[in-house]
């Protein structure tokens, strides 16, 4: 989306005096507990930065000083640049702009009146869908196909993106051999390492385990994306009640540790590479132990974590899913909420903005579809009201208010409402506007309907972003052991 108004005006769920409070209670968590890190080499790099390391328990112990420091060098912006000549427009990641990515790892898709399991054939579809969705900027692997788990799992997923769209990608790693292999495939588009560096395709990112716990894996992704100039975020995605406390704000604590832990650390390994915030967050059924992805306080807790993330001046990742096992009135009614507090909050990255449902565990291609209807009203509202063209359009008033060629239709009939028609007039693609006497007396297929019709469309019109060649290349690097 364009810059987001919300953005210089943010939605805040703390105050100021609570801010501070949540930042002390994190300084004070990470210098007294401190956390468990499964990395020598992680240990060595953050001691050479002056954190007191206890090598016989394998933890850090952060203190205010080197917080201070990482947050002094952190990249705070940076650029992501697609590929081909479809998506011409470079995503610009910063503290005024809000972009949405659709959702990711679902094990099971709703289609043809059934659920079943995801395939690769699923993946190239959902690959494909949202290349073309308009509002979803950024793509990451919608579905996990079962059949593709393993140790290559994600270099593989990072293959199909690279062939089947042109978008900037936001892709999963696990240790430094997968961030290795997609920066070696990404260079087969960019020209070679450097250029790559210069102009990124692609950014990645982990999750420490909860609570307070960097595995080895995560910290060879930190290390080495920083070091390779390519953007990475740290996440913790707290489940509150079940790996992180009940608590909100304690919640926010334990995570904001957990984040800060990862800037620090990119910082000692690269000082001047970029570490995102990442805020993506559930919750917990106390009934049973499942997790709950989508309820008001899990959006409250996100929307604390993106207001502690731009009170440091990171890139924040939000969150946008929804519990609904169909495409339902649940379903618009919660990916609208958590889209609308994800941007209202001012967060750069909205990931899991289209068919992030059921516990993360279900998509459905015409509920993408209807998300992309639902993220357009939420941008255009989020684009602001300018008054650039006030005076233009004050004249408009007094013509209509004076000339008897504007009696009957009024500003329909102005010239200043053609002009602007395109840029002012938000259009619906699948919801359902005008007079309802009109439209009781046509034959309209269901709205569920007419966004399988166009989904179906959508993916019907697949291309190809790699040549035979390079595709050739990027599954031989995906499949190396």
């Amino acid at each position: 989306m364009p810059e987001n108004w919300f953005a210089r005006n943010p939605l805040k769920v703390l105050s100021d005096e609570s801010v501070q409070q949540i930042h002390d209670s994190v300084v004070s968590l990470l210098s007294k507990l401190g956390v468990r890190i499964d990395s020598d080499e992680a240990l060595t790099l953050l001691q050479e930065y002056g954190v007191r390391c206890d090598w016989s328990e394998g933890r850090a112990y952060l203190g205010e000083e080197s917080i201070r420091q990482a947050l002094g060098t952190v990249g705070r912006s940076y650029t992501l640049y697609p590929r081909g000549t479809d998506q011409p427009r470079a995503l610009d990641i910063n503290l005024t702009t809000t972009h949405a990515a659709c959702g990711a790892a679902a094990l099971k898709l709703y289609a043809g009146g059934q659920y079943r399991d995801t395939t690769r054939d699923d993946l190239v579809d959902a690959i494909t869908l949202h290349q073309k969705l308009e509002h979803i900027d950024l793509l990451i692997n919608l579905v996990e196909p079962p059949d593709m788990s393993g140790s290559h799992l994600y270099p593989e997923l990072a293959a199909l993106l690279f062939c089947y769209s042109s978008k900037p990608l936001l892709l999963q790693s696990d240790g430094r051999k997968d961030v290795e292999k997609l920066i070696r495939m990404a260079s087969l588009f960019a020209g070679d390492r450097e250029q790559l560096r210069q102009r990124p395709l692609f950014s990645t990112g982990i999750n420490a385990e909860a609570p307070l716990w960097l595995t080895e894996h995560g910290a060879e992704v930190l290390i080495h994306a920083a070091r390779a100039g390519v953007p990475v975020s740290m996440g913790a995605y707290p489940m509150a009640g079940l790996t992180s406390p009940l608590d909100v704000a304690a919640s926010i604590v334990q995570t904001t540790a957990t984040i800060l832990l990862g800037v620090v650390l990119t910082q000692a390994a690269a000082p001047g590479s970029g570490c995102d915030f990442s805020a993506p967050a559930g919750g917990c059924d106390l009934r049973t132990g499942d997790v709950i992805t989508m309820s008001p306080g899990t959006m409250q807790l996100i929307a604390g974590l993106v207001q502690m993330g731009r009170h440091y001046n990171l890139v924040t990742h939000a969150f946008a899913p929804t519990e609904a096992k169909a495409a339902d009135a649940q379903a618009a009614g919660e990916r609208f909420f958590s889209l609308a507090v994800s941007v209202m909050c001012g967060a750069s990255i909205i990931q899991g903005a289209t068919a992030e449902m059921s516990g993360l565990e279900l998509a459905d291609f015409a509920q993408c579809v209807l998300d992309n209807e639902i993220a357009g009203y939420v941008f255009d509202f989020a684009s602001g009201i300018s008054i650039d063209g006030l005076a233009e359009a004050v004249a408009a008033i007094e013509d209509v208010v004076t000339c008897p060629d504007y009696a009957d239709l009024k500003f329909l009939g102005h010239p200043h409402t053609a002009k602007y028609s395109r840029r002012l007039a938000y259009q619906p693609d699948l919801f359902s506007v005008g007079m309802l006497s009109r439209w009781i007396t046509e034959n309209h297929p269901t709205l569920y309907e007419q966004a399988e019709e166009r989904a179906a469309g959508l993916i019907a019109e697949r291309q190809e972003f790699a040549t035979a060649e390079v595709k050739e290349q990027l599954f031989n690097i995906a499949l190396e052991d």
